[in-house]
Formats: structure tokens, C-alpha cells, sequence
């Protein structure tokens, strides 16, 4: 990885720590697109996990106060039924469509994100677990982990400090067991282990700008944040799901 690049990538690492901490959501979808033009899917997925980890364990150790263990314990769960799915898938599928598979993902979740208005659903603890079922099984198959989850309780409406806390709580107990499988299955080596404390700043950087500007970002008008984050989404879906059609950026970052 050349130095340019890995300023690209650390930058991204920051960029989402920073949205993720503000939403409570983001960060994979923004940090995996750099990384997977870099490292491939396999690293890629072990190194989101590992720093998505570091930045849940941050946010949620520092506003546990308004965590509701009882509403998001369907959510809970199902990610932790689906994690084994996703590890297991992991290690079985082909690397070029499991690359395409990701980008697609994350291009699918930035233009849900800026489709129309929420429509609630009335059986919402069964969306619950749907919706955790699912976050568990792509968070260990690709390491995103927020989709699911995200779309779900932005459709119900619930209120952004609920709705981060929720949000982080669930990807922090998912991450934490698709690691800890991650280990028997010979995916946790010292290749994704050095990358991620070489990124371990950014992290750490992007969560402390959130906490330095969080006054003005709560005058900020949600839909305003949603359209932009959105947008970045879909292009960095794009991008990362065709690496092959970029010769130039695949060829300098590695």
C-alpha cells in the first residue's frame, strides 16, 4: 500500500468513525470500499470487524447511560443467530463475487437510505429479529453490519439518540461474536491484526472530531445528513463493486 493510499484509507477509517458516531451508522459502509481495493475481501472483512469494534466499544462505554436493554434484545438475538450463517458463507464463496456482493450491498443501502418516507411497521419485535437475523449474517459474511438494522429503525422512526445507542449496541455484541468464530475458522491472522493497529487512530480521531462538534451537529436537519450520507454510499458501493473496471486505483493501492 502506497503512502498516498493509505491516506486515502485512513481518512475513510476516520470519515466513518466520525458519521457512525453522528448516526449510528456508516462507518463500514464508508471505510470497506478503500479497503477492499486494498486488502480483498478476507482481510477486508476481519479489519472492518476489528476496528468497527474498537469505535462501537467507544461510543457505547461512553453513553451507556441511555442504552434500553429491554426494546433492542430481539435485535440482539437475531444477530447472534445470524452470525454463524455469515461466517461460515465467509469462508465458502468466491472471492470476486463476494467483492461484488459487498459493493452491491452497500450501493443497495445508500439508495434506500435516500428513498422515500418511512412507512412503520405494527409488528415491530419481529421486524426485530428479522432485521438483527440479518445484520448478524452479513456483518460476519461481509462486515456490514448496518444496513439491516439502520433502514429498520429509520422506518419505525425512533428518535436519533435512541436509535445510535440501539444501533451500536447490537453491532458491538454481533462483532464481538463473529470475531470470536473468526478465530477456529484461521481468519483472525496478523494481517488484518497489524492493519487494523495502523488504522486504530483513525478511528480514535474520528470519534473525538464527533464528540468536538456534536453541538452543532444536533441543529443539523436529519434528512440534510441522510441525503449526503447517502450519496457517499452509493458511490463507494459502485466503486468497490467493480474494482476490476479501475486498473488505475486498484494498481496504486497496492
Amino acid at each position: 500500500m502506497t503512502p498516498g493510499w493509505f491516506a486515502l484509507v485512513f481518512a475513510a477509517v476516520g470519515f466513518g468513525a466520525f458519521v457512525q458516531s453522528a448516526t449510528g451508522f456508516g462507518f463500514a459502509l464508508l471505510a470497506t470500499p478503500p479497503l477492499l481495493l486494498t486488502l480483498g475481501p478476507y482481510t477486508t472483512v476481519v479489519v472492518i470487524l476489528l476496528l468497527h469494534t474498537i469505535q462501537c466499544a467507544l461510543v457505547v462505554g461512553h453513553e451507556r447511560d441511555k442504552l434500553e436493554p429491554g426494546p433492542i434484545a430481539p435485535l440482539l438475538v437475531g444477530s447472534l443467530v445470524g452470525t454463524p450463517i455469515g461466517a461460515v458463507a465467509l469462508t465458502r464463496l468466491d472471492p470476486a463475487m463476494l467483492q461484488g456482493a459487498i459493493g452491491g450491498l452497500v450501493a443497495l443501502s445508500g439508495a434506500l437510505l435516500l428513498a422515500g418516507p418511512p412507512r412503520p411497521l405494527r409488528a415491530e419485535q419481529t421486524g426485530f429479529l428479522v432485521a438483527g437475523f440479518a445484520s448478524g449474517v452479513l456483518n460476519s459474511g461481509t462486515g456490514l453490519s448496518g444496513p439491516p438494522v439502520a433502514l429498520y429503525l429509520s422506518n419505525q422512526g425512533w428518535p436519533r439518540d435512541r436509535f445510535r445507542i440501539a444501533l451500536m449496541t447490537t453491532f458491538l455484541a454481533s462483532n464481538l461474536a463473529a470475531l470470536t468464530l473468526f478465530l477456529p475458522l484461521g481468519l483472525l491472522t496478523w494481517e488484518p491484526t497489524r492493519v487494523t493497529l495502523l488504522l486504530a487512530p483513525a478511528v480514535l480521531l474520528g470519534w473525538l472530531l464527533y464528540r468536538a462538534t456534536r453541538e452543532a451537529l444536533s441543529v443539523l436537519h436529519r434528512d440534510t445528513f441522510r441525503i449526503v450520507v447517502g450519496v457517499l454510499i452509493v458511490l463507494a458501493g459502485l466503486v468497490s463493486a467493480r474494482p476490476w473496471s479501475w486498473p488505475i486505483f486498484v494498481g496504486s493501492a497496492r
